[in-house]
Parts: C-alpha cells; sequence; structure tokens
C-alpha cells in the first residue's frame, strides 16, 4: 500500500512570472548570512553578501557558494586564488546590506585585516574560512565556486548568527534583526 497520493495541483514552472513565485518558494528555507571578500588584480577589496554558501566536505575541507554570473565582480571571484567567507552575527545586518548593496565602495567605513594570503576578514564577525579556489562552475544564470579551507576560525563568545528568511534578516536565535 502507497503512504503518499500524488497532488497533481502543483503547476509546472513554465513562465517568466513564476520566477518570482519560485524565489518566494525557495524564500521559505532558512539561510546563514556571509560576505565573501577577497582582492581584485590591482590588490584592491572586494565583497558581496551571499547566503547560497555551503560545507560539501570535512575530508578534505571543502566548501562551495553560487553567485550571480551577471555580478559586476564575479570575474574577480572567478580568478581569484583565495577568498574569504564572513559569517555574520546577528548585530551585523546593516553591514551585509552595504555588501549587497550597488555602493561603488562596499569597504567605505569597514574595518578588516587581512589574512596570511591577503584576503579581507572583516572586524566582528563569528567565523572566518580562508577558501583556496579549486574550480568554478557554471551552472544555469550562476557560477558555483568550489573550494578549499585553508585557515578558520571562530569567535567564542559567539552572538546569534545573522539568517535570512522570506526576504529579511532574522537572528538565527528567533527575533527579527534591522
Amino acid at each position: 500500500m502507497n503512504a503518499f497520493a500524488l497532488n497533481t495541483d502543483i503547476p509546472p514552472l513554465s513562465s517568466p512570472s513564476d520566477q518570482r513565485f519560485l524565489r518566494d518558494v525557495l524564500g521559505e528555507f532558512v539561510t546563514g548570512v556571509t560576505i565573501m571578500t577577497t582582492l581584485n588584480q590591482q590588490g584592491e577589496p572586494v565583497g558581496l553578501t551571499a547566503n547560497s554558501f555551503n560545507s560539501v566536505s570535512l575530508t578534505p575541507p571543502l566548501v562551495l557558494w553560487s553567485q550571480n554570473r551577471q555580478s559586476s565582480n564575479a570575474s574577480v571571484f572567478s580568478q581569484a586564488s583565495y577568498f574569504a567567507v564572513n559569517i555574520l552575527e546577528v548585530g551585523q545586518a546593516p553591514l551585509a546590506r552595504q555588501f549587497a548593496s550597488k555602493v561603488a565602495d562596499r569597504f567605505a567605513g569597514v574595518s578588516y585585516e587581512l589574512a596570511a594570503e591577503g584576503v579581507p576578514l572583516l572586524t566582528g564577525c563569528l567565523a572566518w574560512l580562508v577558501c583556496r579556489r579549486q574550480q568554478h562552475y557554471e551552472a544555469g544564470d550562476h557560477l558555483i565556486h568550489l573550494a578549499e579551507v585553508v585557515a578558520c576560525q571562530h569567535q567564542s563568545n559567539q552572538a546569534p548568527g545573522l539568517v535570512f528568511h522570506r526576504g529579511q534578516f532574522f537572528s538565527s536565535s528567533g527575533g527579527r534583526s534591522e
């Protein structure tokens, strides 16, 4: 006996208006919030907010994240030998918005240090991972960046993490973040 019934009321995605609906459906999945950072070929810091970060493997230590291929700095991250994953705490929602914006200098007023590999580590984050790029893959309208973790650190006195749900920032402990 089958324990499930086939739902035939779910329509297939077939029109451009369905993209908004799909985005809303995917927005039901709660994600952590990170800022990816690296240096461009001129040695200037580059960064962007990403909630597509994921661990892949502990042995070897691999992570991935995806980036829109139309992003103004897609080629910078595709060519970078190293990048950093800055995992944000709940009080850093304004920083996440700044790095998600189209401002010319996302690092304006931002405190950071350079890791030994030369990538920016943002001050006050819950954790940092320094990653060496292994490969990137084209997948639809995104690039998937696969990298090996070569160094990492986290704070011992951690605040709640910043999460993203339904287009808004929240605390990983449940409260809405401003």
